[in-house]
């Protein structure tokens, strides 16, 4: 019962986390692909399974139980599991979809119930292979546009000095100074993840050839030059790679004095830092 638990609170991280980075993107680019096959295909991902450990034992470790809440905590109900005897009750392991007559008929329905009529008629199939992978890179090119306008022009040098305080290069310092401390952290991770896509659309017009499946982060590849650009800021963050490691890179890549925001160049002035969010 304990695993079953455990189970229970990981594949929730899993599915929140499969329908907002990978499921989503391709739905707002009006494509519609296999949603249980894609969330499959999700659980089998190594680096999705890392991440939903992660996020999942953070969330057992700060979860606290309100007076008002209906049942307790998780990691309460799990200590109080751990005290009752074992027993060797047998396992059923048979996949609850065999209970569904036609799994992929109750998937349609389940999609035309969450997604509007006018807007699911505009939606076209789309399969999980490279063809997903443009609509990713699309969506990465609006996000820089946007983060382009609200901060200071940047080259990939600049990057170890944005983790350090990326609110420091946004343009209106105004705006940073005005700025709710409830908001701000939402701001920064808006500004990193447009960052790091920015890299991403760099290296591509740099000749790098993107490699993405689900639940996998996204790795740029040349010439037998491997780099995962969305990992990048992170490691920066946690000291795994060194600033003077990252210059280096910089240089052999050939990307050293390159724009991030290439595209936001031809923008209209920026707009207010908050709709970055």
């Amino acid at each position: 019962m304990t695993s079953a638990l455990s189970d229970l609170t990981s594949k929730a991280v899993a599915y929140d986390m499969y329908w907002n980075q990978e499921f989503t993107p391709v739905l707002n680019r009006h494509r519609i692909p296999p949603l249980l096959e894609g969330y499959q295909l999700f659980l089998k991902s190594d680096d999705a399974r890392k991440r939903v450990e992660e996020i999942a034992q953070l969330q057992l470790e700060e979860e606290k139980t309100d007076k008002y809440d209906t049942h307790p905590s998780m990691k309460a109900r799990l200590e109080a599991i751990a005290e009752l005897e074992e027993t060797n009750a047998s396992v059923d392991n048979t996949s609850a979809l065999s209970l569904l007559d036609d799994p992929e008929k109750q998937e349609r329905t389940l999609l035309k119930a969450l997604i509007k009529d006018s807007e699911y008629s505009k939606m076209s199939p789309i399969a999980w292979n490279a063809e997903v992978n443009e609509l990713f890179i699309a969506n990465w090119e609006e996000t820089t546009v946007q983060i382009g306008k609200v901060l200071k022009p940047m080259t990939p040098p600049d990057l170890p000095a944005f983790v350090k305080d990326p609110l420091s290069f946004v343009e209106d310092q105004a705006s940073v100074k005005g700025m709710d401390d409830q908001v701000a952290p939402q701001v920064i991770n808006n500004l990193i993840y447009g960052v790091s896509t920015g890299l991403a659309l760099l290296l591509c017009r740099q000749g790098f050839r993107m490699e993405m499946s689900v639940g996998s982060e996204p790795k740029m590849m040349r010439d037998g030059v491997e780099l995962q650009p969305l990992s990048v800021i992170g490691r920066l963050v946690s000291k795994q790679l060194s600033q003077d490691e990252w210059l280096e890179q910089c240089r052999e890549l050939g990307i050293y004095d390159q724009s991030l925001f290439v595209e936001a160049k031809t923008a209209e002035k920026q707009e207010d830092l908050h709709q970055s969010q």
